[in-house]
Parts: C-alpha cells; sequence; structure tokens
C-alpha cells in the first residue's frame, strides 16, 4: 500500500468519525454525571474547583472545561444548594436554571472538545500496530476501534471513559519506545506519559509504579538519571494540571475518594439479580454481550491463537517483542483490577483495553495467509460498521446478536450499558410519532423532561431516592401509559427496601420500546 493512499484512508476514518461524533453530540441527552463533570470543570477554569465528590481528574477539565465560559450563564453561587458544597445537587439546579435550548446549546459545544480523545487513540493506535503489522492491518484496526458501537457511542459524551484510553494506551507506547532505546528523553516522555494517563483517570495511578518498573527493569547505564527525568517530568505534569498546587491536592482528594466508591458495597445489575460488591466475572460477560459477533469472533480467535502460541513456547515467544508483552500486560491488568472493583456501572468502564484486544487481532491476522486476509478484515470490519449502523447514535446501548431483544438486554445487563439517562430524546420521537395524548414518566438520570416532552403531556413519577418521596415500597400503577427508565426496573440504585418499587411493570411485558425506556399500557 503507497504512503499517501494510506494516508488518505486515515484521513477518511477521522474525518467520518469526527462527523459522526459530532452529530452525536447534539442528538443524545444528558447523561447521569455529566452535569457534576461539567459543573466541575466550569469551575476548575475559574480557579474554584473544591466542590466534592472531587472524584475527576484534570484532564477533561482542560480540555473542555473553558467552554461554559464563552455562555452567559447562571451563577451556581447564588443556589442555596451551594450550602451543600456537593456537585451532583448543585449542578442540577445550575442547569435548571437554564432555558432548555440553552442548555442543549451548552452541552453540544462542551461536548465537541472532547471528541479529540477517540480521534488521538485511533490514530496513536494506528501508528503504533503499523511499526509491528501491515499499513492495511493497522487501518483496518484503526477503523475497528474508531467505529465498533460502544467505543462510538461513548466518544461524544463528557466524560473521562476516552480520555482515559488514550492516556493509558500512550503510556504503554512510550514504555515501548524506551524499551526499544532507553534514552534521557524517552525516560522524560514516559514520565510524560505518566502523568497524561492518570491525570485522565485517578485510577491509572498505576502508571507510576509501572513506569519505574520499566526503568529499572531495562537496567540503562544511567538508572539514576532516568528514574529522575521520570518522576521530575510527571509531577512537573500533575503540579501545573492541579493549578501549581505542590500538594497535588487536586487528584490527592480524588484517589481517596476513588478508593471509597472502590471499597464500599455497591450493587452491580447482572443476569437478572443485584450483585452487592460487584461479580468477578461482569466485565468478562459483558464483552460477550456488547461486542459485536464478528468483532467477538475475532477477539475469541485472537485470543485462542495467541494462548496457543504462548503455551508452545512459553517466555520465548516474547523474545524481540517487547510490544506484545506490554499490550498483554496492559490489557490483563486493567480488565483484572477493574474486576475485582464493585465500580461495574458499565463496559465503558473497561474501554481502555480495547487497543489491546486489537493488538491481539492483529497478531492473528499476520498468521492468516496473505490471500485470505483481505477477506477475513472485511468480515470484522463489515460486522462492526454495520453493528454501529442499526443503533447509531444511541452506540452506548449496543448490544449484540446473543441478546434478542431490549428486555432482553435488562435481564442481563442494565446500568451505563444501556440506560445512563440520555435516552428523553428517544421517548420524545415515540410521543409525537405515536400521538400520545399523556404519559406517565418514571425517568432515571439528571436530563429534564420537561426540555424534551410535550407539556402537558406527561406526569413526572416520583423515584424511590429515600422513603419520603413515594408512599410504599411498591407502587401499584393506575390505568394509564407509562415510560420507564430501564434502571428504574432492575433497581439496584435505589435505597435496600425499595428496589422492587417498579416491579409491577418487571413482570409486565412492555407495550413499546423508546430507547432506553420501556413503554407499559396499564388498563
Amino acid at each position: 500500500m503507497k504512503p499517501a493512499f494510506e494516508y488518505s484512508l486515515l484521513f477518511v476514518i477521522l474525518a467520518v468519525l469526527a462527523a459522526a461524533l459530532a452529530q452525536q453530540a447534539g442528538a443524545l441527552g444528558i447523561s447521569v454525571d455529566e452535569p457534576s463533570h461539567l459543573l466541575s470543570a466550569h469551575l476548575y477554569w475559574q480557579g474554584a474547583d473544591r466542590l466534592q465528590p472531587r472524584d475527576m481528574p484534570p484532564l477533561i477539565k482542560i480540555v473542555g472545561g473553558w467552554v461554559p465560559g464563552r455562555f452567559a450563564l447562571p451563577d451556581p453561587r447564588q443556589d442555596a444548594s451551594w450550602q451543600q458544597q456537593h456537585e451532583w445537587p448543585i449542578s442540577t439546579n445550575w442547569m435548571r436554571r437554564m432555558r432548555g435550548p440553552d442548555l442543549q446549546a451548552l452541552m453540544r459545544a462542551s461536548r465537541l472538545p472532547l471528541i479529540v480523545f477517540p480521534m488521538l487513540t485511533t490514530t496513536l493506535l494506528w501508528w503504533w500496530a503499523r511499526q509491528l503489522f501491515s499499513p492495511s492491518t493497522a487501518l483496518t484496526l484503526a477503523a475497528i476501534f474508531a467505529f465498533e458501537p460502544t467505543s462510538l457511542g461513548h466518544g461524544a459524551f463528557f466524560k473521562n471513559d476516552h480520555a482515559a484510553t488514550f492516556g493509558y494506551l500512550l503510556f504503554w507506547v512510550l514504555a515501548w519506545r524506551y524499551w526499544l532505546s532507553p534514552s534521557p528523553p524517552r525516560a522524560a516522555a514516559l514520565g510524560a506519559g505518566a502523568a497524561v494517563a492518570l491525570l485522565a483517570k485517578l485510577s491509572l495511578l498505576i502508571a507510576l509504579p509501572l513506569g519505574l518498573l520499566v526503568i529499572l527493569w531495562r537496567r540503562p547505564a544511567e538508572l539514576l538519571r532516568h528514574l529522575g527525568l521520570f518522576a521530575v517530568v510527571t509531577y512537573l505534569s500533575a503540579f501545573v494540571a492541579c493549578q501549581f498546587d505542590p500538594r497535588l491536592q487536586l487528584l490527592t482528594d480524588g484517589v481517596a475518594a476513588i478508593l471509597r466508591s472502590g471499597g464500599a458495597k455497591n450493587g452491580v445489575w447482572l443476569n437478572g439479580h443485584i450483585h452487592p460488591g460487584g461479580d468477578p466475572t461482569y466485565f468478562l460477560q459483558a464483552l460477550s454481550l456488547k461486542l459485536p459477533v464478528t468483532l467477538l469472533f475475532f477477539t475469541l480467535c485472537a485470543t485462542g491463537f495467541v494462548a496457543y502460541r504462548i503455551g508452545r513456547r512459553r517466555w520465548a515467544y516474547f523474545e524481540g517483542r517487547p510490544a506484545i508483552a506490554m499490550a498483554l500486560t496492559a490489557g490483563c491488568l486493567y480488565l483484572g483490577a477493574a474486576s475485582l472493583t464493585s465500580l461495574q456501572f458499565g463496559i465503558r468502564l473497561v474501554l481502555p483495553i480495547w487497543p489491546y484486544l486489537l493488538m491481539l487481532g492483529g497478531l492473528l491476522l499476520t498468521a492468516i495467509p496473505a490471500a485470505l486476509r483481505p477477506a477475513f478484515q472485511a468480515v470484522v470490519l463489515v460486522g462492526v460498521l454495520l453493528a454501529s449502523y442499526s443503533i447509531y447514535p444511541r452506540g452506548a446501548s449496543y448490544f449484540n446478536a446473543f441478546t434478542r431483544n431490549e428486555r432482553n438486554f435488562v435481564e442481563k445487563l442494565a446500568d451505563s450499558n444501556f440506560d445512563w439517562g440520555q435516552d428523553l430524546p428517544s421517548l420524545a420521537r415515540y410521543i409525537q410519532e405515536e400521538q400520545v395524548g399523556f404519559i406517565h414518566v418514571a425517568y432515571f438520570g439528571n436530563d429534564f423532561p420537561n426540555r424534551w416532552l410535550p407539556p402537558g403531556k406527561h406526569e413526572l413519577m416520583a423515584m424511590p431516592w429515600q422513603a419520603n418521596y413515594v408512599r410504599a415500597p411498591v407502587l401499584k400503577p393506575e390505568p394509564g401509559l407509562y415510560a420507564v427508565s430501564a434502571n428504574c426496573l432492575t433497581g439496584q440504585f435505589f435505597p435496600e427496601g425499595y428496589r422492587e418499587y417498579f416491579s409491577r411493570f418487571k413482570r409486565r411485558k412492555p407495550y413499546a420500546v423508546a430507547g432506553s425506556f420501556f413503554i407499559y399500557l396499564i388498563e
């Protein structure tokens, strides 16, 4: 493949990805935690980011937090909720004071800068794969990452899932380059990569000991100098990102908050049951249900192929292949650590392992005869593209063909795998297309139904977040039409004793489905 043609294809991939994400940024409603993230990012740029829970690292604040300052927004400090000093109630009241069109314009504009992260990851994955495999394989892997439904579906939210994916990949690419040729500039670059990873996601604090281990293991002649450069560059990067705070309190407070959350017995929904504290197989099961069938088959074949080769040759398999050893380490380490916490609220939380799954696929492609390789690449890629096309722009809710319908989705997985509060636009289209006269809405999320749904044609139902919000532990619905968010049916986020509040709906077959809303007709 000629370089000019290769670069043209990469440009097309990135251009289509940017256009798809830009359209998606304006088409989706506000997800559950976007308001709090956007408020903290806005305050970060004002030098006032001190609200609890301080669990969001600086990188997405730096990239997208400047946007709200370009709008004439109400001052969150003027609301009574400011006394609580917590992002969630303050951000909800802050956005409630905005007009619907202004809020949608703010969300779309704030999401647009974060599109840079999936584009950077796509480019970096292509570059790394190109060093190891053929140009066509590198382009195939980049296109799969760019347009895989879960990756594409989460690419336009104001969240750090894609920032973490880029930061983690950047760290390992720089670790590989250092391993190939240890030098002071590459040690400094590795420190910068570790800093980007940490600033993207607080759990990636693990990049610091990993970077030190790479330098120690490689044992360059100037060991102390390299370690010093790595540490100094990492600290200075964090120092600047923490707004010149030598104690790095923005990071230390955040790490403490993440540790508290991960150690709690969070209720996790899996296969029709709530698992307090999570399930070690959660993410593996989620992968089997959320990856497009062709990509799932591709991944399983690649995993089996690499496992077979390692079993035959053992450590000799990695001789002269530091990139493969690092890719396997990176993927297994991240997936294993995530599987041992209770923060299992969706497959997006292990999005950083996508590049390493695809690197396994690159190894498999190199073993396929050259005459068959293009057909194999085409089948996998077309399967991914068709899967994304079938659900765009709602790729965050994608499930593969092993799940029969939306109700079957919720029997297996819920939370941000399907319903993260983003689907009020889908419900609004259903009401308009079906000419619904009146509907009761049980909405899980932090968007505002009034800005999407026609006035006078809907009623927002009380939610059992606290005992005094509702009349009884189980709702007895009166006759009428109801739209119920999927996460209301599963109930894992409600207090114990009220998790079956919507059980009368859960036992019924839905009348229709509108995005992540189930429509019920109670006669």
